[in-house]
């Protein structure tokens, strides 16, 4: 039998250690593709939660929009007529539509739709619009003395009934109000706004934000009359000495 060499058996012991080497590196480089497979499969799963969330948020705001019109249609003029009916349907093209947008932008097939929310643009109303019919009921909640409350229930008028008014639509009154320095309807509206939100179960506004806008509306209002009393009682003084 012939007698192995010392250097051959060195050569073959070094050649199976690499070759161990290697089959251990290709198994844990296996082990961890697996486990990345894994996480790709949840992270798959994730994507696919987050699109169909977003896909029936889109479809909730199409049946919002296909009920609002189906009702409206009915009798439009009639619908229109009623300040706050009004009011509502130009939020949905400068508040609402805007989160449509975003909810569709950068998404397959949207390109068309998008085209076709800037061909009718020209058709709906705008902020300017939004803000004369703010203005408007802020007019006519005056003129005829109805609270905050008798708006935002939608009783404006007797025969003529609105939806009622989310705490969110209270606070852009108040902050339509704020905006002008009309501290006695921010007042009023935020303070509506915050009734609003303890009734709902998912808040359509934040609280915090009422809240600064109320103290706001609060501190300024009060500054004012309190200006207004003195300013009165130095013009009742100066009369009264002249008498």
């Amino acid at each position: 039998m012939a007698k192995s060499s010392p250097i051959l058996l060195l050569v073959i012991t070094h050649a199976i250690a690499l070759v161990n080497a290697e089959i251990f590196t290709a198994l844990t480089t296996l082990t961890k593709a697996l486990q990345y497979e894994k996480s790709l499969a949840g992270n798959l799963r994730e994507y696919v939660k987050l699109e169909q969330e977003r896909l029936q948020k889109v479809l909730e705001l199409a049946d919002s929009y296909e009920r609002h019109a189906e009702t409206a249609l009915v009798d439009a003029e009639s619908y229109v007529a009623n300040p706050v009916n009004a009011y509502l349907f130009v939020k949905t093209f400068t508040t609402d539509l805007p989160k449509t947008k975003e909810l569709v932008s950068g998404k397959q097939n949207s390109e068309e739709f998008l085209q076709l929310l800037e061909d009718y643009q020209p058709y709906l109303p705008d902020e300017e619009d939004f803000e004369g019919v703010v203005a408007a009921i802020l007019r006519l909640q005056d003129t005829y003395q109805l609270t905050s409350q008798q708006i935002a229930d939608g009783t404006f008028t007797p025969t003529n009934r609105s939806p009622p008014m989310s705490a969110l639509d209270c606070f852009n009154f108040g902050a339509f109000a704020h905006k002008y320095q009309d501290h006695y309807h921010a007042l009023i509206w935020m303070d509506e706004a915050y009734q609003r939100l303890q009734q709902e179960s998912n808040h359509t506004v934040s609280p915090s934000s009422v809240l600064d806008y109320l103290a706001f509306a609060c501190y300024n209002h009060l500054t004012a009359f309190n200006w207004l009393t003195m300013h009165m009682a130095n013009r009742i003084g100066i009369i009264c000495s002249h008498g």
